[in-house]
């Protein structure tokens, strides 16, 4: 299913690049990785620095509410698309928000929207093949690794070995992204966020194609078996058992 390893891939690189273009935009503001965020807003807590508590801990709840709404997009609607596109109302908001002179006055719906789009991105794609991949943060694509790696020095499955190459790229486009994110933020300010909401575009492509294959080939069903009839050998001509002669 080279389409969704692609989807995949793709998604990887789009977290990595709304990682960093929010980090930057947003004031060291983590919105993809929560287990920075949540160090930060302990860190605020024991230092009774209740700004940068709820500043740090505003993006877990909007990530955790983004979660929530893909995840009812995906068990109940069954359309992952549309999730894509949901996000892609998010990141959108967020450049035009960012971009803005009333940022100022609206920095927190500012730091809600990519929160809540990579929220909605954690919980679309979660399995490519029998590999279970995460998109939007990397410790659990670095154990998969690791896992995948390890079943596969103890095997040497092919399966192994492509579940662990698909991980470490999620994870090097992670990488990537976050590199062209910086290098676009750099040069475009928030309007870099343009490129991840084209990858994302790019995305909806891909899943809408894969998609609409899955369903057809479910509706041709698996391929009929021939019936006794048609396995039984018809005599030659000449036989009597052909005109019904003892």
């Amino acid at each position: 299913m080279p389409s969704k390893r692609t989807l995949v891939l793709l998604l990887g690189g789009v977290a990595g690049a709304v990682d960093a273009i929010g980090y930057v935009t947003l004031f060291h503001l983590f919105t993809a990785n929560m287990t920075g965020n949540t160090v930060k807003a302990a860190r605020g807590l024991t230092a009774h620095a209740w700004r940068a508590l709820a500043w740090h801990g505003f993006p877990i709840a909007m990530f955790v509410l983004g979660a929530i709404v893909g995840a009812v997009v995906a068990r109940f609607l069954r359309s992952r698309p549309l999730a894509l596109g949901l996000e892609i109302v998010a990141l959108v908001v967020f450049a035009l928000l960012a971009s803005s002179r009333d940022f100022g006055e609206l920095h927190w719906l500012t730091a809600a929207m990519p929160a809540l789009a990579m929220g909605i991105q954690s919980v679309t794609v979660r399995r490519c093949g029998h590999a279970t991949v995460q998109t939007a943060f990397l410790s659990g694509v670095l154990v998969s690794f690791a896992d995948a790696l390890v079943s596969w020095m103890q095997s040497r499955r092919p399966s192994a070995a492509a579940r662990a190459r698909l991980v470490l790229g999620v994870w090097a486009c992670y990488a990537l992204g976050a590199v062209a994110g910086f290098t676009a933020h750099a040069r475009w300010g928030a309007s870099a966020t343009l490129l991840p909401i084209c990858a994302l575009a790019l995305s909806m492509g891909i899943s809408a194609g894969t998609a609409a294959s899955g369903s057809s080939s479910r509706r041709r069903g698996p391929p009929r078996a021939p019936s006794a009839s048609s396995r039984t050998p018809r005599p030659p001509r000449g036989d009597p058992r052909s005109t019904g002669a003892a």
